[in-house]
């Protein structure tokens, strides 16, 4: 199907489609075929997405403050680590492709930690990723968490509002293996 738009009718398979963008998230990227494919696992469809072109990354790079490049929103990453507010879930067997294909492992190690995404991280950290700037953002977000900022407590807010979403035990859980996973990185960078 997929060979057939584009050999046939010549879809681009980085188009970005403002109905479907609306329909499944506002980012830049997700009105395309990449984002669809993941918000509709199909594994499949992502490998031969990617093999004809597909951009793993999403459209515009970004580098925050804590010198983390990226791609702006990266709907596609972030759907498959984290998943979305309509989606079935991660979809986190496409990781390993889109990293294949290109996409951005600092930003994939970003997602899975700030979302305590314990076997994303991992696989991040097998394939090389430097973990010193997401950690320092984990430790800068739980500082202000501390000391009571507006920053802090916007963030604390977010995480009560996400935890909503998720049993309790299998939210504290993801966290208690993401603090084991960040100890241990701290200790060997010291």
């Amino acid at each position: 199907m997929i060979d057939h738009l584009v050999d046939v009718h010549h879809m681009d398979v980085n188009f970005d489609n403002e109905t479907l963008r609306d329909y499944f998230h506002h980012a830049p990227d997700s009105g395309g075929p990449l984002h669809a494919a993941i918000h509709h696992p199909s594994l499949m469809a992502v490998q031969h997405l990617l093999k004809r072109g597909a951009n793993a990354n999403g459209i515009k790079r970004w580098q925050d403050a804590y010198g983390i490049t990226g791609w702006i929103d990266c709907g596609v990453l972030y759907n498959a680590i984290v998943g979305h507010y309509n989606s079935p879930g991660p979809m986190l067997c496409a990781l390993e492709p889109l990293l294949d294909a290109g996409a951005s492992i600092d930003t994939a190690f970003s997602y899975a930690v700030e979302h305590n995404r314990v076997d994303a991280a991992r696989l991040c950290l097998r394939r090389g990723v430097d973990p010193t700037a997401a950690i320092k953002v984990v430790d800068d977000r739980e500082a202000r968490r501390l000391a009571g900022t507006p920053e802090g407590e916007d963030e604390a807010m977010w995480e009560l509002e996400e935890d909503d979403l998720l049993r309790r035990p299998e939210v504290m859980q993801r966290r208690e293996e993401m603090k084991a996973l960040l100890a241990v990185l701290r200790q060997t960078q010291k």
